[in-house]
């Protein structure tokens, strides 16, 4: 759907940002022009799909699907990123204390609420559009597939959920964010990660930014659309944490080195992801304290 009001400041009028984009990663077809609201500065997708169309664009080698890795640089690539949860573990434990409901939306393959387990005894939720061939309840994780908005759980029923690079790949942001409010409890936190557009690489690799992630991310955030946004939907002390996160700067690399390439067999990362990802972690800490830091780490609190 086009001419959609702007789920920040409720304003029609958009000019054209970017029609260059497209899906260098895993190569759905079609173009995916963007607009910028003219009022509030929100930079989303002209054409925002369906909750029906979603499945399409997350192909069976998405790489949040995979469970293992089997070469060395998986297991790199692995240990780095079970690292990055246990550390957001530890930060949403503090949040909360050791006990509680959790839930994740978008939990792929349950990597994050596995993390989690280890610092309290947590009820612990996933939500995702996809299923996968995994054992849910031996990972502790009571498991729903579709979309948040299509499962029903009780109004003030957990103390935290999460939306780890989950917020801009939600078709609309309406529904979402009032399921989200009405389901947390108050003094509930809501917590997670998004690409801010106003980052360093975004202005340096232009339409190969990792951030991007066309056809699967709809909206692309900074802190004052973000905020606003949250603010709109009834939550308060709204904070962007600093972190050290290079992710989408690996991403952006890879993109550019890859442009004249075809749709692999199977995605993988490059060789040089991890190396790239924990040399630039200083520069994107740097970054982070002024706000042009590749991925946002934001929570707020109903």
């Amino acid at each position: 759907m086009s001419n959609i009001a702007c789920p920040v400041c409720g304003s029609k009028k958009t000019n054209n940002f970017r029609d260059d984009v497209i899906d260098f990663e895993y190569h759905i077809e079609g173009r995916f022009p963007l607009v910028k609201c003219v009022d509030c500065g929100l930079i989303r997708q002209k054409f925002i799909a369906s909750y029906k169309e979603l499945k399409r664009f997350y192909p069976e080698d998405y790489l949040v699907y995979g469970e293992t890795s089997k070469n060395r640089l998986g297991f790199f690539l692995a240990a780095l990123k079970k690292q990055l949860y246990k550390q957001r573990a530890k930060s949403y434990a503090r949040l909360i204390g050791n006990s509680g409901r959790v839930l994740d939306v978008g939990c792929a393959n349950c990597s994050l609420l596995v993390n989690l387990k280890q610092f309290g005894d947590y009820q612990l939720y996933g939500v995702d559009i996809k299923k996968l061939k995994i054992n849910y309840k031996s990972l502790g994780v009571n498991f729903r597939e579709g979309p948040l908005e299509e499962n029903d759980f009780p109004a003030n029923f957990f103390d935290l959920v999460i939306l780890d690079n989950l917020i801009e790949h939600v078709p609309s942001l309406e529904l979402f964010l009032e399921k989200v409010y009405r389901i947390l409890k108050p003094g509930g936190w809501v917590v997670g990660t998004t690409p801010n557009i106003r980052s360093v690489d975004a202005l340096l690799f232009g339409k190969y930014w990792g951030g991007y992630h066309i056809p699967r991310h709809f909206y692309f955030f900074t802190r004052e659309t973000l905020g606003g946004l949250l603010r709109k939907y009834g939550f308060s002390s709204i904070d962007f944490p600093v972190n050290a996160n290079s992710g989408d700067w690996c991403v952006s690399l890879q993109n550019f080195l890859r442009r004249n390439e075809g749709k692999m067999e199977e995605y993988k990362r490059g060789w040089y992801f991890p190396l790239i990802g924990c040399l630039l972690m200083p520069f994107s800490f740097l970054f982070s304290l002024c706000g042009w830091h590749s991925i946002m780490d934001f929570k707020a609190k109903k």
